[in-house]
């Protein structure tokens, strides 16, 4: 989705009416997950839904991942899969009724 855009380092998509983030969507942000004093901020956006892998590309990223004041109804094991290194993961108000076992045990940094 982001293709040629290599030398990104902030990426605010805040309050837009967009409800699903699809496979490789971020796969082309070489350099975004490089950045240790930032924030993914997809939080008030109408997220129900994620692929298994809409976050794939961004296994570096360290820091906040906040998809708060959305839709999802539930948290997969995969849809988090690639932030293994992350500190903090922001989820509140959202309609969350499941979260499956195992969804944050690739998480070793959650503070």
């Amino acid at each position: 989705f982001f293709k040629g855009l290599i030398n990104l380092i902030l990426l605010n998509i805040i309050n837009n009416p967009i409800k699903s983030i699809e496979s490789d969507c971020f796969i082309n942000l070489a350099r975004f997950d490089y950045f240790y004093e930032h924030e993914l901020k997809l939080n008030n956006l109408k997220l129900v839904k994620l692929s298994p892998n809409s976050f794939r590309g961004l296994e570096n990223f360290k820091t906040v991942l906040d998809l708060s004041h959305n839709q999802l109804n539930s948290i997969k094991k995969f849809y988090l899969k690639n932030f293994i290194l992350i500190r903090e993961l922001r989820l509140s108000y959202n309609l969350i009724s499941l979260i499956e076992n195992y969804s944050f045990s690739e998480m070793t940094e959650l503070e």
